[in-house]
């Protein structure tokens, strides 16, 4: 069952985890990593340009204050797609000899230490998937997208081959941990004839749960009826559920059963965390198949060791705003918190918001149409921060002021982009648009500018994801107990980036 290596890394470049792991902290410590992971910030684009009667030392902004004049001079050269096809696809031994050296060097040195996220697993398991009746795949699809059924299917399938790989004493009941509205959970148990107990915080989801269960279990009984001949048919196994709020302090109910399998399908920030814990502290259960998601939402265990990068070129200015939301996450000290390995708490690895928000992004899947839309509505959001700002509508020591989405139409200029902003958050529009024109026309900093620093910012983040996934494999390997312990990749990431599932078995 598990993989011919532990962790999906470059074996070109690395020729064994111990290897990569050493390779990955060393550089998560770069400095550009760190000012592109965390140091810079999109509401601080506009704000940062050089301020009358400043030393001419000074960047003129934020874009010169970050990458190195040959980095600009080649990227501002290049068509978007070129930048993206650049540091995403064009391979390293290809790139054009104008290719400033230090920017070859980063972008191989990202791509290396990165986690591999092709999808290339072939199911094992066929057995229950040939003898799902025809007309029962509507019901337990009811309430899916295609990208969870994608999710659904393949992660079932995976689990499923975990259980049949794990040796005796087989495993006695799934542990699905923060089933939601059960689709994982009734696959595996409708389909795939596992017993199941789902463990879900929200009544309402339980209830739905359970109305979803009745229509499939109505729509099999009627398969049966329409059989032209008696056949065997496949028991589906127990599924139940137990509503219960997973904390730190109590991260599983007491639980009867022995050699169970806890999972869970994206588990929100810390929740993955509080399921690792668990496993570790309850000998019952014999493994773990986890895959997280919604790394913003993890919280920091460093307190306040965890620090904004300073300009690389200029040490003595801080590219962010003091933030107060940076700072009351980085003072939590949350033992729930990143890092949850001993080992990487002990190497002071530390990723502030910023850093883990940009994790969530998928440059991979960008697409045209889809990168020049949210290119803009970045942009005409952080233009905006320049408006408010010099209206003194707000200023960067405020909590974020979050404008959320707007009408498609608002979008097709600045203009409309502020006017609706305006309205919205109960701004005076007669100074928000009578500040348009100064404010979008004094900043120095182009939209390009903004878009291959956002790029290379979402480029650079694939190493926050990389160290999460990663912390928590290593946190396996500091749990005695476990014999086992692999990353693998479960899903297509064109269907759902956050495809790294995290296994240890006792």
């Amino acid at each position: 069952m598990p993989p011919s290596q532990p962790l999906p890394y470059d074996t070109s470049r690395f020729s064994s985890p111990e290897e990569y792991v050493d390779s990955l902290l060393e550089f998560s410590r770069n400095p550009l990593l760190r000012l592109l992971c965390g140091g810079v910030h999109i509401l601080d684009f506009f704000t940062k340009d050089r301020k009358d009667g400043a030393s001419d030392d000074e960047p003129e902004d934020l874009y010169s204050a970050v990458l190195p004049e040959p980095w600009r001079a080649y990227l501002g050269k290049l068509e978007m797609d070129e930048v993206l096809e650049l540091l995403l696809r064009t391979p390293v031994d290809q790139f054009s000899a104008d290719v400033p050296d230090d920017l070859q060097w980063y972008i191989k040195e990202v791509r290396d230490h990165s986690l591999r996220r092709e999808f290339a697993r072939v199911e094992e398991s066929k057995r229950a998937m040939k003898e799902t009746r025809p007309g029962t795949e509507r019901a337990l699809y009811a309430g899916m997208k295609p990208k969870k059924v994608h999710e659904v299917e393949h992660f079932a399938a995976f689990v499923d081959d975990l259980v049949h790989s794990i040796p005796d004493p087989p495993i006695s009941q799934i542990l699905d941990y923060g089933s939601g509205q059960a689709y994982l959970s009734r696959t595996l148990a409708k389909k795939y004839s596992h017993n199941v107990l789902g463990l879900e915080s929200r009544p309402n989801n339980i209830q739905v749960s359970l109305e979803l269960d009745r229509r499939y279990d109505h729509l099999y009984a009627k398969s049966l009826l329409r059989s032209p001949s008696p056949t065997s048919t496949t028991p589906t196994g127990a599924l139940t559920y137990l509503q219960t709020h997973i904390t730190a302090s109590s991260p599983l109910p007491p639980l009867d059963s022995e050699n169970l399998l806890l999972i869970s399908l994206h588990s929100c920030g810390n929740l993955l965390h509080h399921a690792l814990h668990a496993f570790s502290t309850t000998p019952t259960v014999r493994a773990v198949a986890l895959i997280g998601c919604c790394h913003n939402l993890l919280t920091e265990r460093h307190g306040r060791t965890s620090k904004i990068p300073p300009s690389i070129h200029h040490p003595a200015l801080t590219l962010r705003s003091p933030h107060p939301r940076v700072e009351a996450l980085a003072a939590a000290a949350d033992p729930s918190g990143f890092p949850i390995s001993q080992r990487f708490f002990a190497e002071n690895i530390t990723l502030n918001i910023t850093a883990r928000s940009m994790a969530v992004q998928a440059p991979g899947n960008w697409t045209r149409d889809a990168s020049a839309g949210f290119f803009r509505r970045h942009y005409y959001r952080a233009l905006l921060q320049r408006v408010v700002c010099d209206l003194g509508i707000v200023d960067m020591s405020m909590p974020a002021v979050t404008i959320g989405s707007l009408r498609k139409r608002d979008y097709e200029s600045f203009e409309s982009y502020t006017v609706a902003a305006a309205v919205k958050m109960g701004w005076r529009l007669d100074d928000a648009v009578e500040k348009l024109g100064g404010g979008a026309a004094s900043s120095t900093t182009s939209s390009k500018s903004y878009d291959i620093l956002w790029s290379l910012m979402a480029f650079s983040a694939s190493i926050v994801e990389s160290l999460i996934v990663v912390d928590r494999w290593v946190f396996l390997g500091e749990v005695e107990s476990v014999k086992e312990r692999w990353v693998e990749v479960v899903f297509e990431y064109g269907e759902s980036p956050r495809n790294l599932v995290v296994v240890g078995v006792r």
